[in-house]
């Protein structure tokens, strides 16, 4: 997965993050492991991760191995990347929108938001996940949210979808979009870009936590909200 996020805010310097995540995963039970490399503010790290039996083990810069139990963890669980999380969104729009093109290898699917059916449900996570980010838990009141928050708006969103004509796999992912937020009465403007490559379908059954990371990973300490 490839991402770049460009973010500008009045009265601050504009800044770039771009990210690179390689890695496998099992969606049922839900089980990862994912290289990340990413630069953000002329600062550079790598990171690593795994995922397994509800147990998320991150490798942090100059610290070391620390893990999480995400079993009732909202913050995590919501901010976990799914692979095919953008697929399983597209299965929500008209699809009366959706154009195709094909040729002898691929069906190429390509969506353009121009009715918002897309950008509704994206507003939706997204107000979901910054709530439980920036408050740790999801008891929050929708109206106190949305005051402290402001509105998300998307915009000029593209999604496309790359599907092996063969096998029906998809091979590749891509969504672009524009996305402005107001919070504390502050205008926040991102443009953002995500790409997924699809490798390889059906060649591991499982994925097993090194136990060098077990032996080493110390709980993750947080302090309560």
């Amino acid at each position: 997965m490839e991402m770049l996020l460009d973010l500008s805010m009045d009265g601050m310097d504009s800044f770039s993050t771009s990210a690179k995540a390689t890695g496998r995963a099992i969606e049922d039970p839900m089980m990862a492991e994912h290289q990340v490399e990413m630069e953000t503010a002329g600062m550079k790290f790598d990171m690593k991760m795994y995922l397994s039996d509800n147990l998320l083990y991150i490798e942090i810069p100059e610290f070391g191995w620390v893990w999480e139990d995400i079993t009732e963890e909202v913050m995590f669980a919501e901010s976990y990347e799914d692979p095919f999380e953008f697929i399983d969104l597209i299965k929500n729009v008209n699809p009366e929108h959706v154009t195709m093109e094909a040729d002898d290898d691929y069906y190429s699917l390509i969506y353009e938001d121009v009715t918002g059916d897309l950008a509704t449900l994206l507003k939706e996570e997204a107000e979901a996940q910054l709530g439980t980010e920036l408050f740790g838990v999801s008891e929050i009141e929708e109206a106190d949210l949305e005051d402290m928050l402001g509105e998300i708006e998307f915009s000029e969103l593209i999604y496309t979808v790359k599907i092996d004509t063969q096998s029906f796999l998809p091979v590749e992912s891509e969504i672009t979009y524009n996305r402005a937020m107001e919070m504390m009465g502050e205008i926040i403007d991102m443009r953002q870009e995500i790409k997924i490559t699809y490798v390889e379908f059906d060649t591991f059954e499982s994925i097993e936590v090194p136990n060098e990371v077990i032996n080493e990973a110390v709980p993750l300490r947080r302090q309560p909200p």
